[in-house]
C-alpha cells in the first residue's frame, strides 16, 4: 500500500430500530450480540485488502460481519477475499461485474445484517477500538443517526503530501453537529 488512511464512520442501517426497540420502550438492558456490519467495496485492491480486513476483524465482539463487495477486480483480490471468507465466517464476499463504488456500496448495504453499518475503505486501516467507542454512543442517544471519527493519513515511505494533510485537518475539525454545517456550507 503506497498511501494509507484511517477513517471511522458508522451510520444506522435500515434494520437499526429493532435492536434499539427494547431501549426505546424502557425494557431492561440485556447484553447484545454482535451488532455491526462492516461494509467495504473493492476493485483491484490486492495491495491493501488483507490489512484492511485484518483491522476490521480485530473489532472483536462488536462485529457481526464484514461485507465486502468485489466490484469486478482483475487482480488477485477475489482469491484473497475467498481465502478470508474460508478462514473467518464473519467475512461475506459479494462478487459482481464492475459498476462503480456507489452501486457496489448500495448492493453491500442491502446485504448487511447488522443493526449498525460501519463504512470502511478497502485501503484503510481501522483502530481496533473504533466500535468500542462508537457503538455505545449510538445506543445511548436515540437521536443520533451517525457518528464519525478522526483520521490520520500516512504512507509507507515518505511524507504525506500537503494536500492530504490539509484534507486530514479539515476532516478532523468536524467534531460537533454544528461543525458539519460550517464544514459543508458553500
Amino acid at each position: 500500500m503506497a498511501e494509507h488512511g484511517s477513517c471511522q464512520t458508522a451510520w444506522i442501517s435500515p434494520c437499526a430500530l429493532p435492536c434499539r426497540l427494547p431501549t426505546i420502550l424502557g425494557a431492561p438492558s440485556m447484553p447484545q450480540p454482535a451488532r455491526v456490519s462492516a461494509l467495504m467495496a473493492v476493485r483491484d485492491g490486492s495491495s491493501g485488502i488483507d490489512a484492511a480486513l485484518a483491522s476490521v476483524l480485530a473489532w472483536g465482539d462488536h462485529l457481526l460481519e464484514a461485507v465486502v463487495v468485489d466490484d469486478g477486480s482483475r487482480d488477485d483480490t477475489p482469491a484473497r477475499l475467498a481465502a478470508w471468507q474460508a478462514k473467518d465466517p464473519r467475512v461475506r464476499v459479494l462478487g459482481r461485474p464492475a459498476r462503480g463504488l456507489v452501486p457496489a456500496l448500495n448492493e453491500g448495504l442491502e446485504a448487511c445484517r447488522g443493526c449498525w453499518v460501519a463504512r470502511m475503505d478497502a485501503d484503510d486501516l481501522a483502530s481496533p477500538h473504533r466500535l468500542t467507542i462508537q457503538a455505545p454512543l449510538l445506543e445511548a442517544d436515540p437521536s443520533l443517526v451517525l457518528v464519525d471519527g478522526q483520521v490520520r493519513f500516512f504512507r509507507d515511505h515518505g511524507e504525506v503530501p500537503e494536500g492530504m494533510r490539509l484534507h486530514q485537518d479539515w476532516i478532523n475539525a468536524v467534531i460537533e453537529p454544528e461543525d458539519f454545517d460550517r464544514a459543508f456550507s458553500v
